[in-house]
């Protein structure tokens, strides 16, 4: 996974406050095909564990608003994958 590259902690100040809707809805299409077609078993946890540090991005809350009812559905479902329950709020 071509993510693996940025370590999630460093996600939030890779990003700061450059976070954009769009973008944000392309990293959760990423994720959302790597959980649902890798055969590698750590690939849940390491997608969860980006999801967590996603949501400590400076304004991701603002940024979440602008996401389209099926980025939000996309989100969701992705939470649910891989077991975080904190997506659920989108």
């Amino acid at each position: 996974m071509y993510q693996q590259k940025i370590p999630p902690p460093s996600i939030p100040n890779f990003f700061k406050t450059s976070l954009e809707a769009p973008l944000l809805a392309q990293i959760l299409q990423v994720c959302l095909e790597a959980v649902t077609t890798s055969e590698d078993d750590n690939i849940k946890a390491l997608v969860r564990e980006y999801l967590t540090f996603l949501m400590k991005v400076p304004r991701f809350s603002t940024i979440s608003l602008f996401l389209s009812k099926r980025e939000k559905e996309d989100g969701r479902r992705l939470g649910e994958i891989v077991g975080d329950d904190s997506w659920r709020r989108l």
